[in-house]
């Protein structure tokens, strides 16, 4: 399969067939979002080893004129993800390494970087989130808990996870209520974001078991009038010492 990237978007060419891939990141291609001034220093590389695609792209607003950003491919999954990196991106080249046919990037650090080698980007922690899409509440005359669990692999050292959550349309992250389940989950009062342990050890009476949950309310009525109709949920954190890895993120009392 070849992958290539115009103006239009990025495309899978396999034998006669075109096939367009990038409908689901339509809006990243606006030029809002990307300098099409330095599309000249853009590339498309492949990672044979995690099967991802790299479209090397420069932002609106970025500094320099090379890229600092991927919108990323998932060959198995279909799927895609945006990266950004700490240097500017000259290029990137494929080569053996470890008996493995690796991806090699090079930055404006002087420095050449293994791709998805370790933990962190050289010594700088990777910086991670995730946002859903808008999920509708369930109207119930019964009682109905609005709550987001996450599961997760504990991490042996200290790591955390921020849990937000939006409400309607807004753009900007709900203030929520103090809370403190007992389980490795806080909230201050008024803040817009809920903090959970995720490390192993953190409990004197056993492991972490790999489950948090947060509650959004107690019970939900009938909707009527000018409600919350709508939620959408956003996680973030750091990954330093250990690998971050979410198995599952459950949202319960919507549709």
């Amino acid at each position: 399969i070849l992958y290539i990237m115009d103006e239009e978007g990025p495309y899978a060419f396999q034998g006669n067939g075109v096939q367009p891939i990038g409908t689901p990141i339509a809006d990243q291609r606006s030029d809002q979002v990307l300098d099409f001034s330095k599309k000249s220093t853009w590339s498309v590389r492949v990672d044979p080893l995690e099967e991802l695609v790299y479209f090397f792209v420069t932002g609106s607003g970025d500094t320099g004129d090379r890229p600092r950003r991927a919108l990323v491919y998932d060959i198995r999954t279909q799927t895609w993800s945006k990266w950004t990196y700490s240097w500017d991106i000259g290029d990137s080249v494929k080569l053996t390494y470890g008996s493995q046919r690796r991806l090699l990037m090079g930055t404006t650090n002087d420095a050449f970087y293994v791709c998805n080698d370790g933990l962190k980007d050289g010594t700088i922690d990777v910086s991670y989130s995730w946002k859903s899409g808008m999920f509708a509440w369930a109207e119930s005359a019964q009682d109905s808990k609005r709550y987001i669990r996450v599961t997760f692999n504990p991490t042996a050292n200290d790591a955390s996870l921020n849990i937000s959550t939006y409400d309607n349309h807004s753009s900007s992250p709900t203030a929520m209520n103090e809370w403190n389940g007992g389980d490795g989950v806080t909230v201050e009062e008024g803040s817009t974001k809920a903090i959970a342990n995720l490390k192993l050890s953190q409990h004197e009476d056993g492991d972490e078991p790999g489950s948090k949950y947060l509650p959004w309310s107690g019970k939900l009525p009938f909707l009527r009038g000018r409600p919350t109709r709508w939620v959408t949920c956003e996680i973030s954190g750091e990954q330093s010492e250990d690998r971050i890895i979410i198995y599952e993120i459950e949202i319960g009392g919507v549709k």
